[in-house]
């Protein structure tokens, strides 16, 4: 391991962190199934959204790897898919038979003492959510042993919150506890919830509406759950006679939704900026739906602290990152991917993000996070920020705006050295995207264009790059070559595209009309 680097990504830990990965190595917290609790009747003022179908005639479908029933601690496909397996999401799904999903519940229960993955408190989290939801909408499946075991679960995760991690992990775990000291009217677990989880939400959710982790996909996650605690609030009988927490909850997801709602492309779908891929999270034509369904009113809120810039103009529809990391002690989603963009023309990816499609901490993960991987510059072969290890990031890049408005976006940043500054400039002038880049140190560097996977280079030059949908001219390169590489909208599903390597020394224009 890099010294240097530890060095680094310790410096931006928050102390509650080091005390809950202290905690978590000295307390193992295990389930007592020895609890008696029952959870009570209510109907949901309106009905949660509906999961893709992930069980299959008795097979699994998850990140698109279908495979039979092993055990829940299947490691054949990695860690995302063994946890998957554990959230028991297909309880939500289309016209299961109920039967089929009792059958589970009762297998997880009765295989519970050899299951090492399934009491970690992320999957506990959404599984008792899950859980929950079911019985509610089939109360006719509950029993003794089902409650008991569920409040088991939502008793073990307000005893192993993920204060380690923070981030989004925490956020999950006390959306099940609160969610579920309402099913148990448990007027405990209700107000440790609610303490801690309005102290998470007012610091992980910008003042843009944004979360601070800088992902969409995570964005629309968490925005569901929150919709989820707003659903149950409305419905169950015990709750807050003054409503203090509810409008809190609403005033929260407004915001999140104003963002969401800014940063979308026109056709609706989200940004892969970051680690984002499609169909993890719900999509957000379902999240407003549900939204709306549950009375809530909101309108697009201007994109700031989060980093995202999005502009549209004539045919083209741009989305630019000059953002720092804000989750600075949880950047484990974040690329070095500082002021990358993606471009679309008529609607259609034209320049895109390589994406996201493994967690495995393997060469592919640590590529889809490099700044090779995106649309930006590297400088003699570096990282804009320090990314290793999968989820780690040690010393990163300070971004500084200077100028920020519809047709002029310009930032610098220092990720290469305090020597060596990059700065870059987007303009709109008519129907041309025009991007400037100025490196300080006159070192190599090298600029990377990704192309769409439908996007064909026809001809190119140190001056021009011809394609089958637009015209790239150059200014101030030494040399291009054009390699073949692969971008990944989905988990685990690669498609191979071109990728543009313009060589240059400290300035550099490019053109695209």
């Amino acid at each position: 391991m890099n010294l240097s680097l530890l060095i680094h990504t310790v410096r931006y830990i928050k102390p509650i962190q080091l005390f809950g990965q202290i905690f978590k190595r000295i307390n193992r917290v295990t389930i007592k199934t020895d609890k008696e609790k029952s959870g009570i009747s209510f109907v949901l003022k309106v009905n949660p959204i509906i999961k893709p179908n992930s069980l299959i005639n008795n097979s699994f479908c998850f990140i698109n790897i279908k495979s039979n029933f092993e055990s829940w601690n299947d490691n054949r496909h990695g860690a995302l898919w063994r946890y998957n397996l554990n959230y028991m999401d297909w309880l939500q799904q289309a016209d299961i038979d109920r039967d089929i999903c009792i059958e589970w519940i009762d297998k997880f229960i009765s295989d519970s003492k050899t299951n090492r993955i399934g009491f970690e408190p992320y999957p506990t989290a959404l599984r008792s959510v899950n859980w929950i939801k079911f019985f509610i909408l089939n109360p006719e499946c509950r029993s003794k042993i089902r409650d008991g075991f569920l409040y088991s679960q939502i008793v073990l995760l307000s005893k192993n919150i993920e204060y380690h991690l923070l981030g989004n992990h925490i956020i999950e775990d006390l959306y099940s506890i609160y969610i579920g000291s309402l099913y148990f009217q448990d007027y405990s677990l209700n107000r440790k919830s609610k303490r801690i989880l309005k102290k998470e939400l007012e610091e992980q959710i910008l003042p843009d509406g944004a979360h601070f982790e800088q992902s969409a996909m995570y964005h629309s996650i968490i925005l569901e759950r929150l919709l989820d605690c707003i659903n149950f609030s409305l419905s169950a009988p015990f709750n807050d006679p003054d409503n203090i927490f509810i409008d809190f909850l609403r005033s929260k997801a407004k915001i999140m939704l104003g963002n969401l709602e800014n940063i979308l492309w026109k056709d609706g779908s989200i940004p892969l900026i970051n680690d984002a891929a499609y169909g993890i999270a719900s999509s957000p034509e379902e999240i407003l739906l549900y939204a709306k369904r549950l009375g809530l009113s909101w309108y697009p809120l201007p994109l700031k602290e989060c980093g995202l810039r999005h502009i549209s103009f004539y045919n083209k529809e741009v989305l630019i990152d000059v953002a720092d990391i804000c989750a600075t002690y949880q950047p484990g989603h974040s690329h070095a991917d500082t002021f990358t963009y993606e471009m679309r023309i008529d609607g259609v990816p034209f320049i895109i993000d390589t994406g996201t499609s493994t967690y495995n901490k393997n060469e592919l993960r640590d590529y889809e996070r490099s700044t090779a991987a995106h649309n930006t510059v590297s400088v003699e072969g570096r990282n804009s920020s320090d990314t290793w290890s999968g989820f780690r990031i040690g010393k990163r890049a300070k971004v500084k705006i200077i100028a920020d408005s519809n047709n002029h976006i310009e930032a610098v940043h220092q990720g290469f050295g305090k020597k060596c500054k990059h700065y870059r400039a987007f303009r709109v002038k008519d129907s041309k995207f025009i991007i400037e880049d100025t490196i300080e140190c006159n070192k190599k560097s090298i600029s990377y264009i990704h192309f769409a996977p439908n996007v064909k280079i026809t001809s190119y030059s140190k001056e021009l790059i011809e394609t089958n949908r637009a015209k790239i001219f150059l200014s101030g390169a030494i040399s291009i070559s054009i390699i073949k590489g692969y971008s990944a909208t989905e988990f685990n599903r690669l498609r191979e595209i071109q990728i543009a390597l313009i060589e240059f020394k400290s300035h550099l224009t490019h053109i695209i009309e």
